[in-house]
């Protein structure tokens, strides 16, 4: 009787695939990553901005 399974050259291919996938996701997630960091920046710029606004509006001069 013959056990059912994979053998050791489908598990390589199957690890093999896997590996070539993850590699050509890689970058696009590293590129997704810097324009996080990006838009991350942008908002905090932006809500330095308004608070400054909001408070040479309430104060009539800037610190």
């Amino acid at each position: 009787m013959r056990r059912q399974g994979f053998t050791l050259i489908e598990l390589l291919v199957v690890i093999a695939i896997i590996a070539l996938l993850v590699s050509i996701l890689m970058p696009s997630l590293n590129k997704a990553k810097r324009q996080a960091v990006l838009v991350q920046c942008a908002l905090n710029l932006r809500a330095s901005h308004q608070a400054m606004h909001m408070y040479g509006a309430d104060f009539t001069h800037y610190p």
